[in-house]
């Protein structure tokens, strides 16, 4: 899958009052000496399709699985997670830090042949309405799914998926106190997780190096990477233990941190295919479309042709039915005579608003009404390509990924990309560490 190694100007820092407050917290843990890691932690929620579910809960009778997606009927699945997570921590499986800590996280995985590394620190951070301009969205949210995990954080009291955080150091400074930490000790965790990715984990204790890490966190705004769903369940969560017992440990979410600068920041696209379309079809559309793109047919491989993608860059597409054209915007303004004109430049001109708002609603008639019908994601082009082949789908359009500046841009004018706009690879695994709201965490 082809990813893009993030370098970019970003937004300047917030000024005034501190609006970033970043504190350690007293983790619950998984017992080394107990359960072996590898076999008990698991993707994020929202990625983990039931045959996994399946592989997961027999990989471990303490596998995180059986809490984050519990098999429990109904309103059951979430007294059963309570049960489990209970259990464990009486059984000393699970158990809570002693002091307050900062978690580094590090995450070492391959792309595009090259071995990479990306580093960060899970914290507590403060959690802001996105009104205050303090924590910055970039992506819509379904209610479905916010209630699920808003039921499971009523039941258990716990939060248990990172929300994956950017903020911007220049100095690269926290970096620098990570990377000197990790340098001088053993890891607490070494785990290869199910993609293949090695999780690093460093349980940091010292109170100057935190102390020097949360004063370089005030003063900044964060943006949400991925786990908007995880976020907002949290702050549904805060606001009503706020309204029934004050301040408290629900003030505070978890969150992973990763400075922009830092190096393995990596986008990849995420690519469509279209099914059943409501008008005409792929060569009607690929005719239609030339008044506003230019189109060229490829006699190409698979590999070839994308690299054409990559060539002709920003504003193009690789399109496949039985065959693979490139349709590239014939000029960028255009974008100031179609598509949504209530939307900001920097929305309107990215490749995945181009594609929803001017080759899938002008010309296939695909619009947010039935989006969910006719439109589905895959992370894979190679698969995008192979399902059209065996006549799955009609078509595949594949993209490139967006790049940081365009992220900052459109969550900066308070603006909502389109659904599966982003995937920052790779996922936060879910296990390394769990916040339990009960007053003794902070």
């Amino acid at each position: 899958m082809p990813g893009e190694t993030i370098l970019c100007t970003p937004p300047p820092p917030c000024h005034g009052e501190t609006v970033v407050n970043v504190k350690p917290f007293r983790g619950i843990r998984y017992d080394k000496d107990k359960v072996s890691l590898q076999d008990v932690i698991t993707p994020p929620y929202d990625v983990i399709n039931p045959e996994e579910r399946d592989m997961f809960y027999h990989r471990s009778p303490h596998n995180a699985v059986r809490i984050i997606l519990n098999k429990g009927e109904g309103e059951n699945r979430y007294v059963q997670a309570k049960e489990e997570l209970e259990k464990w921590i009486a059984s000393g499986v699970l158990k809570r830090d002693e002091a307050p800590a900062l978690y580094i996280y590090e995450q070492e995985f391959m792309s595009d042949g090259a071995a990479i590394k990306r580093m960060g620190f899970i914290g507590s951070g403060q959690l802001h309405e996105y009104e205050e301009g303090v924590v910055i969205p970039h992506e819509k949210t379904l209610s479905k799914a916010k209630d699920d995990r808003f039921n499971l954080t009523m039941t258990t009291g716990a939060s248990f998926g990172v929300v994956f955080m950017l903020y911007h150091d220049p100095s690269t400074a926290i970096d620098s106190v990570l990377r000197r930490h990790a340098d001088t000790n053993l890891p607490e965790y070494d785990a290869v997780d199910h993609f293949g990715v090695r999780n690093r984990v460093w349980v940091l204790k010292e109170p100057s190096a935190i102390q020097q890490i949360t004063s370089i966190m005030a003063n900044k705004k964060i943006y949400i990477a991925d786990g908007h769903h995880r976020y907002e369940t949290a702050l549904k969560y805060k606001n009503k233990m706020t309204g029934e017992k004050g301040s408290g440990d629900w003030d505070y979410g978890l969150m992973m941190f990763i400075n922009m600068k830092a190096p393995g920041l990596i986008i990849y696209p995420t690519h469509r295919w279209v099914k059943s379309l409501p008008y005409a079809d792929i060569d009607i559309m690929l005719d239609d479309c030339m008044e506003l793109f230019d189109v060229h047919p490829l006699d190409m491989s698979h590999s070839e042709a994308y690299a054409e993608l990559e060539r002709m860059g920003k504003h193009s597409f690789l399109v496949f039915d039985d065959r693979y054209h490139i349709l590239t915007l014939k000029d960028p303004a255009i974008l100031d005579q179609h598509g949504d004109l209530s939307k900001s430049e920097a929305w309107r001109s990215m490749d995945v608003s181009i594609l929803h708002s001017l080759l899938f609603e002008k010309y296939l008639e695909i619009d947010q009404d039935n989006l969910q019908e006719h439109v589905k994601y895959t992370r894979d082009r190679k698969e995008a390509v192979e399902k059209v082949s065996q006549r799955e789908y009609e078509a595949a359009f594949l993209m490139l990924p967006p790049t940081m500046e365009e992220f900052i841009a459109v969550a900066d004018a308070g603006e909502k990309m389109p659904q599966k706009s982003t995937y920052f690879y790779p996922k936060l695994v879910t296990g390394l560490v769990f916040y339990k709201m009960d007053g003794n965490s902070l």
